[in-house]
């Protein structure tokens, strides 16, 4: 008699979550169900450091998150999620001073102004500031190594707007 009941329980439960209520939910996206589209501006670099291929790297990379974690489409515009922005920071600083006064490493930040609308749910509009930045050994060669710090510091932040907008963090 137990193993029905808990069958019948696991059944309930499983048609209840998968019922229409009005959300999509697959890895914790939380995303009305009347919400199809998506668009993202291309974020400009308003920085005054700049680095060449960042705005296209980030850009890019928060168009496929979007496009590969959920089912709404790319638009160009007036989607039912809006996205735009703009890099305003791009900088490198010493961090950890040695003894000698030698920087030991140095700190690539990276800070970006995202604008999220959603007509249809205007609750859930923001304006808001992501900053992130990775640290690299001070001796080392920039030229070297700027294009995978470039990447590791936009997929922290990639992950920072995704989390806000389809999971609700």
């Amino acid at each position: 008699m137990r193993p029905i009941i808990i069958s019948i329980s696991l059944s309930l439960i499983l048609a209840f979550t998968t019922s229409g209520c009005g959300w999509y939910s697959l890895s914790g996206v939380n995303i009305p169900d009347d919400v199809k589209s998506i668009s993202i501006a291309y974020f400009t670099n308003q920085a005054p450091q700049v680095a060449p291929t960042l705005s296209q790297v980030f850009t890019e990379k928060l168009r496929l998150k979007f496009q590969s974690e959920t089912r709404m489409y790319l638009t160009d515009t007036d989607g039912d999620y809006q996205i735009n922005g703009a890099i305003t920071q791009y900088r490198i600083e010493p961090v950890g001073i040695t003894g000698n006064t030698q920087a030991a490493e140095n700190r690539l930040t990276f800070v970006v102004k995202v604008d999220f609308n959603s007509p249809g749910h205007p609750k859930y509009a923001f304006s808001k500031n992501y900053s992130n930045f990775v640290n690299f050994p001070a001796d080392v060669n920039l030229d070297n190594i700027e294009a995978g710090l470039i990447e590791e510091v936009t997929t922290m932040t990639v992950q920072d707007i995704f989390n806000d907008v389809a999971l609700k963090w």
